[in-house]
C-alpha cells in the first residue's frame, strides 16, 4: 500500500535527475503487430478486463483508422473507418467494448474537418461525427464514464480553443473550454465523480496548462512556465484524484514531470540525456501509484530509441529501460499497464520499418506474429494471413 511518506520522497526527487540509474536486469519483447505497408505512426492501447492488449492506430498508408486485437492467439487486425481519417486516435475499453476517438481530414482544402468517434456494436464498428467543421479535431483524447458514454477533448484550430464533447445517451454537448491559442496536445481523465480533467499545450504562451471541471464550471491552473513546455502532456490521475503528468520541455529537450500534492504543483526532470520525451505516454501502478513512463529519445530525423523510465520506490530514484532500438523508433508510443500485476505494455511506430509493434516484459504471453490482416480497404474485405517476419 501507499505509505503517506511516499509522495514527499518523490518530490524531493523530482527536483533532480541526477538520482536515476539504467536498469541492468530488465527484459522486453518486442512484436510487430501489423506490416502491411506503413501504418501505427499514431496509436492508442488500451487493456480489457482480462488484461489483453487492444490497439487503435492510424495507417498513413490508406489513410484509415484501424483497430488490433488478439484472436485465436494471432493478432487480427481490421478496418475502422476509411476516407482520410484516423490520425490523433484515442483508445478507451469499457465493458470490453473498444471507443475510439480520432481526426477526420480534408485532402481538398487540406484541412483537418472534423473529430469522429467509433464503437464496437457487436457485429460492426459504428462511426459518427462529433463534430464536424473545418479545423476542428485535433489532439482527441477519450474517456469512457461509469455508464459507458464517451467523453472527448480536442483542439479547435480555427477558434484557437480547448473543447470538450460530452455523449448524454442521445446527443453530443460539447463545450468550449479554454480560448486564446489553446488546447493543443489534449489528454483527458475522468475522476471517481466522472468529472473530467484535461492537460494540454498552451501555445500562445508556451505553458503547460491544467482544467478541471467541478459541476459547474471549468478551473484553470497553469502547472508550467519555465521554458517553452507542455507539448505532449500525457495525464493520469491518483487513486485520490489527484493529476500527474508527463510533458515535453521544448526548450531543454527533456522529458518532465507535474505532481500535484499538498495543495501544489511540483515540476521536475525525469530525463535529460539529449531529446527525450517529444513523444511520451503516462500510467501509475495500480497499487502505488508510482508513476511509469514510455517514451522517445533521441534524435527523430535519425535516430531515436523507445524508453521506459519508472520511480523505483525502494531505490528512491528512477530507473530507465531500452526497451527498443536501433533504428527510428518509438516517436509517439502509448503505455497500459495491467490492472492485476502493473506489467507494462507499449504500443509505437517503427519508422524504420513502417510497422505497427508492441512491447511487454519478457514472459508476458503475446499473440503470435502472424496476422490476420485487412488488405482491401473498399466494399470487399479480403482476409490473408500472413507471416510477420521484420522487414529490413
Amino acid at each position: 500500500m501507499k505509505t503517506n511518506r511516499g509522495p514527499i520522497l518523490f518530490l524531493l526527487a523530482l527536483v533532480s535527475v541526477s538520482a536515476g540509474s539504467v536498469s541492468a536486469h530488465a527484459a522486453w519483447v518486442t512484436q510487430q503487430v501489423d506490416t502491411l505497408n506503413d501504418v501505427g505512426l499514431l496509436t492508442s492501447i488500451a487493456l480489457d478486463s482480462g488484461g489483453v492488449p487492444h490497439i487503435s492506430y492510424y495507417d498513413q498508408t490508406h489513410f484509415c483508422l484501424k483497430y488490433a486485437s488478439p484472436s485465436g492467439g494471432y493478432w487480427s487486425t481490421e478496418l475502422v473507418d476509411q476516407g482520410n481519417v484516423g490520425a490523433y486516435n484515442s483508445l478507451a475499453i469499457s465493458g470490453n467494448v473498444p471507443h475510439i476517438s480520432y481526426t477526420s481530414y480534408d485532402p481538398i482544402q487540406q484541412i483537418v474537418n472534423g473529430v469522429k468517434y467509433a464503437y464496437w456494436n457487436g457485429t460492426g464498428w459504428t462511426t459518427q461525427f462529433v463534430q464536424a467543421a473545418s479545423n476542428v479535431g485535433e489532439y482527441t483524447s477519450l474517456a469512457v464514464d461509469s455508464l459507458g458514454r464517451p467523453r472527448i477533448s480536442y483542439f479547435d484550430r480555427g477558434a484557437g480553443a480547448l473543447k470538450y464533447a460530452a455523449y448524454d445517451g442521445s446527443a453530443w454537448n460539447i463545450q468550449t473550454v479554454d480560448t486564446g491559442e489553446t488546447g493543443l496536445y489534449t489528454s483527458l481523465k475522468l475522476d471517481s465523480s466522472g468529472n473530467p480533467r484535461i492537460a494540454y499545450h498552451d501555445d500562445a504562451s508556451g505553458t503547460l496548462r491544467y482544467a478541471a471541471w467541478d459541476g459547474t464550471a471549468w478551473h484553470y491552473t497553469t502547472v508550467d512556465a519555465s521554458a517553452h513546455v507542455g507539448a505532449h502532456p500525457s495525464l493520469a490521475l491518483t487513486r485520490a484524484g489527484d493529476p500527474i503528468i508527463s510533458y515535453f520541455d521544448s526548450t531543454n529537450t527533456d522529458l518532465k514531470l507535474a505532481m500535484f500534492y499538498a495543495n501544489d504543483w511540483h515540476v521536475g526532470a525525469v530525463d535529460t540525456a539529449g531529446i527525450v520525451g517529444f513523444g511520451n505516454s503516462l500510467a501509475l501502478d495500480p497499487d502505488t501509484d508510482w508513476p511509469r513512463i514510455a517514451y522517445a529519445s533521441g534524435d527523430p530525423a535519425s535516430d531515436t530509441d523507445l524508453k521506459f523510465a519508472y520511480w523505483n520506490e525502494t531505490d528512491k530514484k528512477w530507473t530507465y529501460d531500452t526497451v527498443d532500438q536501433p533504428g527510428v523508433v518509438g516517436e509517439f508510443p502509448s503505455l497500459a499497464l495491467d490492472p492485476a500485476t502493473g506489467a507494462p505494455m507499449i504500443s509505437y511506430y517503427d519508422r524504420t520499418n513502417g510497422d505497427l509493434k508492441i512491447a511487454a516484459p519478457a514472459g508476458f504471453a503475446m499473440p503470435e506474429p502472424a496476422t490476420l490482416g485487412l488488405v482491401a480497404l473498399g466494399a470487399t474485405a479480403v482476409w490473408t494471413r500472413r507471416k510477420g517476419a521484420r522487414r529490413r
